[in-house]
């Protein structure tokens, strides 16, 4: 069982608790959620962050701030939708010119 939720690993009980940095102490899944629930701005522009990088394949400079920032937002305003985030990426400035130039999408998304 890849992927599910299960008591136990090879006969042995599943720990499910941790704690974060800042000392909230979770144990289980849905304690971490709503931890992880209060934490949606700093979340999402973790995840932003990452997620961009990946898919600009660098690591992120100080001028990428604007661009997480604009997609933080844009994610907020549609409901934190993945769509959303890989729509954002895909359009974003620093995406559309990683090699130097303008790519073809950008052509096709101001028709």
């Amino acid at each position: 069982m890849f992927g599910r939720w299960r008591e136990k690993e090879r006969d042995q009980p599943v720990d499910a608790t941790g704690e974060f940095p800042s000392g909230e102490k979770f144990a289980g899944p849905a304690e971490l959620k709503k931890i992880l629930l209060k934490r949606k701005d700093e979340l999402s522009r973790h995840f932003t962050a990452k997620m961009l990088g990946y898919a600009l394949g660098r690591s992120l400079e100080d001028a990428d701030a604007c661009t997480i920032e604009t997609i933080v937002k844009q994610l907020e305003q549609n409901g934190y939708q993945s769509q959303t985030l890989i729509r954002e990426i895909v359009l974003s400035k620093p995406f559309l010119y990683r090699d130097g130039t303008a790519t073809e999408l950008k052509s096709k998304s101001t028709k």
